[in-house]
Order: structure tokens, then sequence, then C-alpha cells
């Protein structure tokens, strides 16, 4: 599991609790994608999603769970889909959880992403996509806050 830490006075802090780390660059979606760096993608929409995974640039995906505000009423609409996840696959796109999110939402919003995690997770399972459950933010997370979610 990784720690994608944005503070880098958190470093430190995060690595004794565990926690694996690598440099990594953070680009969100309209913004360059630069080459020979391990790139990290934050999804607003599937289309971007899309393009970004086809320009072969990126390593890591998260916030798919986010794309969507409301549900559809007979399925979570999480954003990830068969398509993306074929595409992840072919193009060895890592697809990220983000622990922070799910852990700092209210109990509605909770069982909203435990929903759309749980069809993530199937999805990247049947399509051999990584699944990469990590800490996307300012806090760190125990690694045993990260077990408890993804065993349940």
């Amino acid at each position: 599991m990784l720690n994608f830490v944005f503070d880098p006075k958190l470093v430190k802090e995060s690595e004794i609790m565990g926690w694996d780390h690598c440099d990594f660059v953070l680009v969100k979606e309209g913004e360059k994608i630069p080459k020979d760096k391990f790139v990290v993608f934050k999804v607003k929409t599937e289309k971007g999603a899309r393009k970004a995974i086809e320009s072969k640039k990126v390593n890591v995906m998260f916030g798919f769970e986010h794309i969507h505000a409301i549900d559809s009423v007979h399925y979570p609409r999480s954003g990830f889909d068969q398509i993306i996840a074929k595409l992840c696959a072919e193009y060895n796109v890592k697809v990220g959880v983000s622990v922070s999110d799910y852990l700092e939402s209210n109990l509605w919003r909770r069982a909203q992403l435990d929903r759309r995690i749980k069809l993530i997770s199937k999805l990247c399972k049947k399509y051999s996509v990584r699944l990469l459950p990590a800490s996307f933010g300012n806090k760190i997370r125990s690694y045993d806050d990260t077990k408890s979610i993804f065993n349940s």
C-alpha cells in the first residue's frame, strides 16, 4: 500500500507507521502530463480518465468514486466501468482508492463510498487491474485503518 503525502513534513511520520513512499507528480484533469515520472492522476470525469489512460503516461488514477454525485436506483455509479477497467489492464494503470476520503466522510456518504469501492474492487479483480488502497491527503492513516476497509 502506498501513502501519497502532499505535505513533505508528514513523510517521516508515515514511514514510522509502515507506509511505502515514492516520488510522484500529482496531475489534475486538464493539466499537462509529464513524461518519465511516476504520475498520479486525479479523475474528475470519465472522458478525462479515458484520455489520460490512453496517453500512456499515467501510473495511478484515483477519484473514480467521486465522479457522480448520486447513485442510480439499481446500481452504484462509481465512474469506473468495464471499459475503463479494460483500458487500465491494457495500459498497466493502477487504480487508487482514497482511504482518507472514506474515513473522513459522514455515515451516509461512507455507505455510498462503500458500495462504489466494492464495485471498483470487483471490476479490478475481474479485469486483473491492480487496486491500491492509499492515503491521498494531508492526514496520515494507519495501516490497520486501511486493512479494515478492504477486509470487510
